[in-house]
């Protein structure tokens, strides 16, 4: 199996876009390929500078929030299928993103840093 802990975010994409592929996945495949597209998007920018972690987590976040304004308005306008089909892309792209801190967590480190 592949490490995928030291992996960059474009590698972790290709991967799973290969993955998916295998195992025949569309949903995932569809959510890999906006997030490949975005990154290839970044580094062919004349002002780009090195896809660092930052920019990675810049690009999951706009990805994200589409997805998530998208099931709104589908939401709104009582398309569910839609909206589901938008909110299983967001889950997808979550699962890219770190995990936030619980507030135990937080308040922890609070502690530890003072």
């Amino acid at each position: 199996m592949i490490m995928l802990i030291n992996m960059s975010l474009e590698q972790k994409i290709m991967h799973d876009i290969k993955q998916a592929m295998l195992a025949k996945d569309h949903l995932k495949l569809d959510v890999c390929r906006s997030i490949k597209s975005e990154i290839l998007i970044l580094k062919t920018q004349k002002s780009s500078v090195e896809l660092n972690n930052d920019k990675e987590l810049e690009v999951l976040q706009k990805l994200l929030k589409q997805r998530k304004e998208s099931a709104r308005i589908y939401q709104e306008q009582e398309r569910l299928d839609l909206a589901k089909n938008e909110l299983d892309q967001a889950d997808i792209i979550l699962t890219y993103l770190p995990q936030p801190y619980s507030r135990d967590e937080l308040l922890e480190l609070i502690d530890k840093l003072m």
